[in-house]
């Protein structure tokens, strides 16, 4: 007799955090963040990579050397 088993979906959302600006982010990578629009550059330096995925959260610090100009392009990130 086959057993079921209940699945669980966690619920993710990724948000890049630089002064008072909150961008979604679509992918992060080993070194390259990705945010899907963009209405103004990032400028290189800090910023907080804000990581929730159901109800726990956590912040990291990053780097971004050369800020992100563009949407839909990995920026670097470390």
């Amino acid at each position: 007799m086959a057993t079921k088993t209940r699945g669980h979906s966690a619920k993710v959302v990724i948000t890049l955090i630089h002064g008072e600006r909150r961008i979604p982010v679509a992918q992060v990578g080993n070194s390259g963040i990705l945010v899907r629009t963009l209405d103004e550059p990032v400028p290189p330096g800090e910023a907080i990579l804000a990581i929730r995925i159901d109800d726990s959260k956590k912040r990291h610090r990053i780097v971004l050397p050369d800020g992100i100009t563009e949407p839909n392009r990995f920026a670097k990130f470390f």
